[in-house]
């Protein structure tokens, strides 16, 4: 028996990595139609299977015939409500309005009153909130 070229091995190889992807892609087309049957036989929501912590099914927890995909189910409303608790605390003012006492972090639109001082020529340093300031 004689031995096979470089070449003739890595032709082998490309033709075998093709033949491979090809029952890859049928294999993927099963997976994904069993998933699909089973979804809409269970009526399964997307929190079901990527959010519900194991052992815990948003649809087990809902009332047979209200599976609504419409509606939040439990375990995201939970999610979100999880969410906005652990969200970043507020940032310290860092800007004053010396007539108002209004002030702003710095984050996002800059306020009316903030504006309106910077245009009638107030300098950025006198709305600075001193670090005493800030204490108090």
């Amino acid at each position: 028996m004689r031995q096979r070229t470089y070449a003739e091995l890595q032709h082998e190889i490309e033709a075998l990595q093709k033949q491979a992807e090809d029952v890859r892609e049928k294999e993927i087309a099963l997976v994904i139609g069993r998933i699909k049957e089973a979804v809409s036989f269970y009526g399964l929501v997307p929190a079901d299977l990527f959010s519900a912590p194991s052992g815990a099914s948003a649809t087990s927890k809902r009332a047979k015939g209200a599976s609504s995909a419409s509606e939040p189910s439990p375990i995201s409303q939970k999610a979100n409500r999880t969410a906005r608790a652990k969200a970043k605390p507020k940032a310290p003012p860092k800007f004053k309005d010396p007539s108002s006492e209004k002030t702003w972090n710095g984050v996002g639109k800059r306020p009316n009153w903030y504006v309106s001082a910077i245009e009638a020529g107030t300098d950025v340093a006198e709305l600075i909130i001193s670090p005493a300031e800030s204490m108090a």
